[in-house]
């Protein structure tokens, strides 16, 4: 008889891809236990959004636990610690995108998985969006030739605020960062 047992995950970030990964794993019928988090105060505010019980800021704490699957979705500069830490820890690890600052650390991460024999892989949050599908058929049917100059536009109802700022990280390629990386 198979295993009728219900998986469960922690995802790391509070920012942006907390709304993706967290909505993503409970429509997949994933128990999302722990949100782990910087700021305590941020970090308990989503979990309560979300229905999260537990809301921490020590990724130890959750990894100790029973959980199954660790999401990362915070800035690419922070991705490999935690990694490294969860598949240490014997999690399966999803890993937003982008993966690694540079191929070093992304073979490492990588390498540190496949020996502990946990599930990994990156995850492409707007990969299969319109905009972005629409753009793939268009550039492989030929329609507008072979580009050789592309202009991006990206609204971000997240920064409609006037007192959002962008974070530092999306302007900083050495911390993983540049808008095109992220989103592309």
């Amino acid at each position: 008889m198979k295993d009728q047992r219900t998986l469960s995950a922690a995802v790391v970030g509070t920012g942006f891809g907390v709304l993706t990964h967290v909505r993503a794993l409970q429509a997949a019928g994933i128990e999302v236990r722990y949100l782990i988090g910087r700021n305590p105060e941020k970090t308990a505010a989503r979990a309560a959004m979300f229905g999260i019980p537990h809301a921490t800021t020590d990724r130890a704490e959750a990894f100790e636990t029973d959980i199954d699957i660790v999401a990362v979705a915070t800035p690419p500069h922070t991705h490999g610690p935690i990694v490294l830490d969860a598949v240490a820890a014997g999690k399966n690890v999803m890993c937003e995108k982008p993966f690694a600052r540079d191929l070093a650390e992304a073979q490492q991460m990588f390498d540190a998985a496949e020996a502990a024999g946990v599930v990994h892989m990156i995850g492409t949050e707007f990969r299969y969006g319109a905009g972005q599908s629409l753009l793939t058929q268009t550039v492989q049917q030929g329609v507008i030739g072979t580009p050789s100059f592309g202009l991006f536009l990206l609204q971000m109802p997240s920064l409609n605020d006037p007192q959002a700022e962008v974070p530092d990280w999306w302007r900083d390629a050495g911390q993983g960062g540049g808008w095109l990386g992220a989103h592309a």
